[in-house]
């Protein structure tokens, strides 16, 4: 592109400048660096998804918190356009996160039976979701449910090389923007991050990530290796950390939002992150 023309991209994104409501921890520089301009992601020019200095930014005028949430007051909805960087309040916090609370598996199935059977009673599940009501799968998740269990299993037993093995059959497969398998092995993961840390399953989580980049789509390969390194959407820290203090009734207030993300992938996140927390997807609520 010709210097001129350059120019004449950025000064008409600029008269479109959207002012800015929010802007989550990954959100925020990318814009600083982009001067707020953000362009649309090949092959995903029909959704909120954007990119701003090559990093990942979803864009809405509402939504749910997230390390790369943008939520503007009012802007156009395709093509480049610009951000009103100025208008980020510097002194407002980004997307909340709960991290380093002891995190235990050990008094896990009591609480969590308490806030799923909770949630059941808010919402329908979808995707793995289906599993807390004992239902059957849909195809072609159906075809991968010994993979989803042998995943559980390996976590329970320690062991990492299974959980790779069992975690990459997963990744791609399902429907939405963001595959159901891809949204159950990020949920366990995200887990694992809580539970023990980087250092523990830090390499099992790197070589699922890899393999991701080549068995499913950028945005999704991306929000994966988000819940590996333990960022996920406000709700779910919070549901987290409620089952980590014990409180099943907070729990179910923030996994019913959780639940509410995407077509299903709150609830494939929630299977997927249970599956790590209980060793299984056999689950039993009230």
């Amino acid at each position: 592109m010709r210097s001129s023309q350059r120019q004449a991209v950025t000064a008409n994104a600029y008269q479109q400048a959207a002012r800015v409501r929010f802007a989550g921890s990954v959100a925020r520089p990318a814009l600083t660096r982009s001067r707020g301009i953000t362009q649309t992601v090949p092959g995903f020019e029909a959704t909120p998804f954007r990119l701003a200095a090559g990093t990942l930014v979803w864009v809405g005028l509402n939504g749910p918190l997230h390390p790369r949430t943008v939520l503007v007051e009012a802007g156009p909805t395709d093509g480049t356009f610009c951000l009103d960087v100025e208008s980020i309040d510097p002194t407002a916090p980004p997307a909340k996160t709960v991290g380093g609370q002891e995190f235990s598996a050990n008094d896990a199935p009591k609480t969590s039976a308490r806030a799923i059977g909770g949630i059941l009673d808010s919402a329908k599940p979808a995707g793995f979701g289906v599993l807390f009501r004992g239902g059957l799968l849909p195809f072609p998740l159906s075809h991968r449910k010994d993979s989803a269990q042998g995943l559980a299993r390996a976590v329970v037993r320690g062991e990492a090389d299974a959980v790779v093995r069992c975690a990459v059959p997963l990744l791609g497969v399902g429907a939405g923007l963001t595959p159901s398998g891809d949204d159950f092995v990020g949920g366990a993961l995200f887990a694992l991050r809580l539970m023990h840390g980087s250092p523990h399953w830090g390499h099992a989580a790197r070589t699922i990530v890899a393999h991701a980049t080549q068995r499913t789509h950028s945005v999704s390969a991306t929000l994966l290796s988000d819940l590996a390194d333990g960022r996920s959407y406000a709700s779910m820290h919070e549901f987290a950390a409620a089952l980590a203090r014990g409180d099943a009734d907070r729990a179910v207030s923030h996994g019913i939002a959780v639940a509410a993300i995407g077509s299903s992938s709150g609830w494939d996140m929630l299977a997927g992150f249970m599956a790590a927390l209980t060793g299984t997807i056999d689950f039993s609520c009230p």
